[in-house]
């Protein structure tokens, strides 16, 4: 309900091949990252832009989530936020979902750790602090959430969810503390009139060659 598709192409940073897109809290990166993710799966398997995937061949993506100070300044956007998201996204080779102890925390302090991702309802979602009265939840009532659901399942939305601690990177004179994040989504596709469940991935769980 925070961002429109226009105010998520303003907030687009293009990079040449790639870029950063910014958002209020780290909830929200992780959910667009395996949103992103389900749909790169639906391009691979031939289901979105077919010709496209058939021209150019499939893709795959390394992702990082940083959370710290961001500002904009003559319409342009500075911050460690994209400083350490750069500098750990120039580090991984094998196409990872990296993050930095300042999302780790945040995860940890709103829901107890990355891990209860696949246990949590969209009601406990509603019960985060950066969350509380800030959205119109009536919407849910004819509309269900794609990713959390009233009651814990897991047969559907996230249903695994694994962080491992890879240490310390250093790059330049600074030194950031990171995370492999590995995610399962178990999602709905609708094709014609058929309707199938598919398993998707986030990142990976090899946490080697990075520090």
């Amino acid at each position: 309900q925070k961002y429109t598709k226009s105010e998520i192409e303003e907030n687009f940073i293009s990079t040449g091949d790639g870029g950063f897109v910014i958002f209020d809290i780290p909830l929200h990166s992780l959910l667009f990252a395996c949103n992103f993710a389900i749909v790169l799966r639906a391009y691979n398997s031939f289901h979105f832009y077919p010709k496209l995937r058939k021209i150019v061949g499939g893709a795959s993506l390394r992702y990082a989530i940083t959370y710290d100070a961001l500002y904009y300044f003559d319409k342009s956007h500075y911050g460690s936020a994209i400083i350490n998201n750069a500098r750990i996204l120039s580090k991984d080779t094998l196409n990872r979902c990296i993050i930095d102890q300042n999302v780790y925390d945040w995860f940890t302090l709103n829901i107890d750790g990355l891990e209860n991702l696949q246990l949590i309802t969209i009601e406990d979602v509603a019960n985060i602090y950066d969350i509380q009265g800030s959205y119109d939840f009536d919407i849910l009532e004819n509309n269900p959430d794609a990713i959390f659901e009233r009651k814990s399942t897991r047969e559907f939305g996230i249903i695994n969810s694994d962080v491992l601690k890879i240490g310390e990177i250093k790059s330049k004179e600074s030194e950031l503390i990171v995370y492999n994040v590995h995610i399962q989504i178990a999602n709905r596709w609708q094709r014609a009139e058929s309707q199938r469940m598919i398993t998707v991935s986030l990142g990976n769980l090899n946490t080697s060659h990075l520090i």
